[in-house]
């Protein structure tokens, strides 16, 4: 099994979540099933390398992700059912700018989200219909609670989860910007260059249920805002040009976390497994529970 994830992690996951220690002999036997997981640079490889444990470095393939391939590849070599889906989006958008919601997963739920108030969320709409622009919310497909959902429903947001638009690298090309918390949709959003704002309400206690592998507002592409106040004055100035300084930060940001800014990163993964079956390198020795290969 070569594991290929779903994304760039900015939360600790696997052995190196603070969340999981005490599950860290099932998770090493779960992780022992992969021959390889895949990384997306070599800062990502090391990230991967300590949620995998006992994977070796060396299991870990820094091919790119497949997944990516979907955001740089030219629109007219995309899969049917992603053109089809970015049609039907286009149609919803009219001449809109689509600005993507996609908050992270909370464990408590429908505690652990923000509540708005009717000013706050008046406040939103009059930015929105200044800027020409719609709200798309894409919840996180483990969250049950769909509190902005609710909250939001008098601004008429698109409902973009993963039942009506199953592949997310679509809402990327076609959205003009990204409100988002921890998710680490952040780090893949950087492919575009578009705009993205972090609206970091429960910083301090969300780290630390979960846990981060780097600082946000480091590496984060855009404003960390910890409060309404300060997420609204960056709303607007969030279709701003980028002065030359922001354009360096984000160049410097994104070969961070990518080593291969292409489409060519399903083509890495098989190629990597057909050097595995040339050699005959399929097997590995497994270690049992006890720890004896």
């Amino acid at each position: 099994m070569i594991n290929l994830w779903h994304g760039i992690p900015f939360k600790r996951i696997g052995y190196a979540s603070q969340d999981m220690v005490q599950k860290l002999d099932r998770i090493a036997v779960e992780h022992e099933r992969c021959r390889a997981v895949i990384s997306s640079s070599k800062v990502d490889t090391m990230a991967m390398a300590t949620s995998f444990y006992p994977l070796s470095f060396g299991e870990i393939w820094n091919t790119g992700l497949p997944r990516n391939d979907f955001i740089l590849r030219d629109f007219d070599r995309l899969p049917a059912d992603m053109q089809a889906e970015a049609a039907r989006l286009k149609s919803l958008l009219g001449s809109r700018h689509l600005v993507l919601l996609m908050p992270t997963f909370r464990n408590a739920q429908e505690d652990g989200y923000y509540r708005f108030t009717d000013e706050e969320v008046a406040s939103l709409g009059d930015w929105l219909e200044r800027n020409d622009a719609v709200l798309g919310i894409r919840e996180h497909m483990a969250d049950n609670a769909r509190v902005f959902t609710r909250q939001l429903e008098s601004l008429g947001p698109l409902d973009l989860s993963d039942a009506h638009f199953p592949n997310v690298e679509i809402l990327y090309r076609l959205s003009a910007a990204l409100v988002t918390d921890y998710s680490s949709c952040f780090i893949d959003y950087m492919l575009t260059g578009k705009p993205a704002v972090s609206f970091a309400y429960d910083h301090d206690s969300y780290l630390l249920e979960r846990g981060g592998f780097y600082d946000l507002d480091f590496i984060f592409p855009g404003p960390v805002c910890h409060d309404f106040q300060e997420f609204r004055q960056a709303l607007e100035t969030l279709f701003e040009p980028r002065t030359e300084i922001e354009r360096a930060s984000l160049e410097w940001k994104r070969r961070l976390f990518f080593d291969h800014v292409d489409d060519g990163s399903s083509a890495r993964v098989v190629e990597k497994v057909r050097q595995l079956t040339d050699c005959g390198g399929m097997g590995r020795p497994v270690a049992n529970m006890q720890g004896q290969s």
